[in-house]
């Protein structure tokens, strides 16, 4: 080489050989990390679990299971949609507000709830959880979505069970008691609208001549009758709170009646019971295309022919809250209803308004 002439610098072989070797560890990781991050999308894509990313606005990207979730026919189909297209107008306004907290990264401590329409029109109840994450380089929420339909509907079967005669559909004695209790203010109300009035009038009806169907035609015609009838009191009742207490005995709720309104409510369901018991009365040329009106033929649909007479007899007791116990007020209405009985009338009325009494109590 002549003499001020550089050689160029030659790369160590050993550091090269370092430095591809560490490079390569580094693809392979990478590898790993897609390799396990398209796994992992795979695994969401597929679980029948729905899933969703949200913006606040559209929907940036929703598995299958969600697609099916609304009845569309895949996840690709549901981008670009809005809650307007999905969500019911009763629930968006907590759903917007939950996807703003969670994009502002709060933590929301329970599910979110909310009614969504499928594509058909179907209610569905979902329960969901969110998360802040970044789609594609843009701040976003993902939504896992839980169909709680049947779970809901099973909770309010269940509930209905609890206050309503399964017999009959109405109110059950604890359902129609509670009424009673929240008109007189004895027991709070769910309902933050409800007022306890400033009267009520207890009508306990008692049906007269009801053990006969069950002895000569069998419970069988007489659990038809007792449902034959409870439809009639609910058509005399219209809107007032009407339940079974058990047996043959109903109990129907006023509240704050006009003088001679309790009266003329029992004078109609006196006459309810009395229509259903009677056989529908022969056709005739012009009535032979005609059927016999509802309520009474149940009666002779359960027995197979004419029932035995059937008559109410009732006891209205009207009591003013916070004077008289809703006990008291049940108490007052037996016992008119056992003298409706002994005199052979359809009711009798005690008045608790005027007769001075102790604080009431539950």
């Amino acid at each position: 080489m002549p003499l001020g002439e550089h050689r160029p610098h030659e790369p160590d072989p050993g550091a090269l050989a370092l430095e591809v070797a560490v490079l390569r560890q580094e693809l392979a990781r990478t590898q790993a990390e897609l390799a396990e991050a398209r796994a992992l999308a795979e695994l969401v894509e597929r679980s029948p679990h729905p899933a969703l990313v949200h913006d606040g606005c559209t929907v940036l990207w929703a598995n299958d299971a969600a697609a099916h979730l609304v009845e569309l026919e895949s996840g690709q189909a549901f981008v670009g949609m809005q809650l307007v297209d999905v969500v019911e107008p009763s629930s968006q306004e907590a759903a917007r507000e939950r996807i703003a907290a969670t994009l502002r990264g709060e933590q929301l401590p329970t599910p979110g709830e909310f009614v969504v329409r499928t594509r058909s029109g179907r209610r569905v109840v979902v329960e969901t959880r969110a998360s802040r994450t970044v789609w594609r380089g843009v701040p976003a929420v993902y939504i896992v979505v839980w169909d709680v339909t049947a779970r809901r509907e099973h909770a309010a079967q269940l509930a209905w069970a609890a206050t309503h005669d399964t017999l009959t559909g109405l109110l059950n004695r604890e359902g129609i008691r509670a009424h009673l209790d929240h008109d007189l203010g004895a027991r709070p109300c769910a309902d933050p609208d409800h007022t306890p009035a400033q009267t009520v009038a207890a009508l306990l009806v008692d049906l007269d001549g009801f053990k006969a169907v069950n002895d000569r035609h069998g419970h069988a015609a007489g659990d038809a009758f007792l449902q034959a009838v409870a439809g009639s009191l609910q058509q005399a009742a219209g809107d007032h709170p009407l339940g079974r207490l058990g047996g043959d005995e109903f109990l129907c709720l006023l509240r704050d009646p006009a003088p001679g309104e309790p009266e003329a409510l029992a004078e109609r369901l006196a006459a309810a019971v009395a229509e259903t018991a009677q056989p529908p009365a022969p056709p005739t040329a012009d009535s032979a295309t005609t059927s016999p009106a509802p309520a009474q033929m149940p009666a002779r649909a359960a027995t197979g022919a004419a029932a035995p007479a059937v008559t109410a007899s009732i006891g209205v007791a009207i009591g003013r809250t916070g004077q008289v116990s809703p006990s008291a007020l049940l108490a007052a209405a037996d016992a008119a209803m056992y003298r409706a009985k002994r005199r052979g009338v359809s009711h009798e009325t005690v008045d608790l308004t005027s007769v001075p009494s102790a604080p009431a109590r539950g």
